[in-house]
């Protein structure tokens, strides 16, 4: 990142401090957000309303950086290896502090603990992290997903060959009739090797991802929910329309909702 980029104003990866504040938690929220996401920057002094460079001292440049470094490896868990740095520019010297991805999510707080002290970055805000994300992080950190983890619904063959022909049907409905020989079915191992089906003492287990696909005895907040307002607000409204069942007709229904309506 040049000097230019760095200095044109606050963004979802880049964040300014005139000061280093006296009370770390003020720029440490900011530092578990970009380890959350994906990594940034905290420069300081660097105005955050006007990005003038304001600078430090030089006999004070490598204390604040100490006061940094230790502040930002005291106060996160898992530990942040933050790179902290002096720059120069037009005769003044910031210092930045800069925020790789981490590798082991959620990050949060120490003082606050995971619920309290996890945040994400939103917009070049920083916000709570809600409890269901906190989740979904855990799982990533330990390389699982949501939609790959295993419910307790046993699967019958001819439920899984039922998917699989609607899923062709659908696919063939999708293609010009000129490529729709180019189609091919996919079975039980496919559905395996997606991850939507698992293998365990000797029985079939729906995935969610499986449960999305099919649509049947999934959760009732697994939905789309479109709407229609009168004018550029949402303060008259018109009309709703909510679409379950299997993920990817909800999908064409909310996309044909949207169609039907454009013209207004």
């Amino acid at each position: 990142m040049n000097i230019a980029e760095l200095l044109s104003g606050e963004s979802r990866n880049i964040e300014y401090k005139q000061e280093i504040p006296s009370k770390s938690d003020r720029y440490m929220k900011s530092v578990i957000t970009f380890a959350n996401g994906t990594g940034g920057k905290i420069v300081f002094g660097v105005e955050d309303k006007t990005n003038r460079v304001i600078g430090f001292r030089t006999e004070d440049i490598l204390a604040k950086i100490d006061a940094i470094t230790n502040a930002i490896w005291d106060s996160c868990e898992p530990k942040v290896p933050a790179d902290v740095y002096p720059c120069e520019i037009d005769g003044k010297t910031i210092i930045i502090a800069e925020i790789p991805r981490g590798s082991m999510p959620p990050y949060c707080l120490k003082g606050y603990g995971l619920w309290d002290g996890t945040f994400l970055r939103l917009s070049g805000t920083t916000r709570l992290a809600p409890e269901y994300m906190i989740k979904e992080m855990m799982l990533e950190s330990m390389n699982q997903s949501f939609d790959r983890r295993k419910t307790e619904r046993v699967l019958l063959p001819s439920e899984i060959d039922a998917l699989c022909e609607r899923l062709y049907a659908h696919a063939l409905d999708r293609v010009v009739p000129a490529h729709q020989e180019e189609i091919k079915k996919i079975g039980r191992s496919q559905l395996i090797s997606y991850g939507l089906i698992i293998e365990e003492d000797g029985k079939e287990y729906a995935s969610n991802g499986y449960q999305l696909l099919d649509g049947a005895g999934f959760y009732e907040d697994a939905m789309i929910q479109c709407a229609r307002f009168k004018g550029n607000t949402r303060g008259v409204f018109i009309d709703r329309k909510d679409y379950s069942g299997p993920i990817d007709e909800q999908v064409e229904s909310a996309v044909q909702f949207v169609l039907n309506h454009i013209n207004l």
